[in-house]
């Protein structure tokens, strides 16, 4: 998706309001996940805080490969 920044985001939801696009939702079964980079330990950790926040944080399955959360 190469969302980098906010202004990236509002296109993405454009093209989604006008049709161009469709939620990766419905091309992924429902499930996915994505990688986030950060300049800072604390960039992605204010990140990680406001995504368990909104609850956008699901459990790794086994095909996963990584435990990020280190469980």
């Amino acid at each position: 998706m190469n969302i980098k920044n906010r202004r990236d985001v509002k296109k993405y939801l454009e093209s989604i309001r006008e049709g161009r696009s469709s939620y990766l939702k419905n091309a992924a079964s429902g499930y996915h996940y994505h990688t986030i980079s950060a300049d800072s330990e604390e960039v992605l950790d204010d990140i990680l805080t406001e995504l368990k926040e909104l609850g956008f944080l699901a459990p790794l399955t086994d095909f996963e490969p990584v435990d990020f959360w280190n469980n």
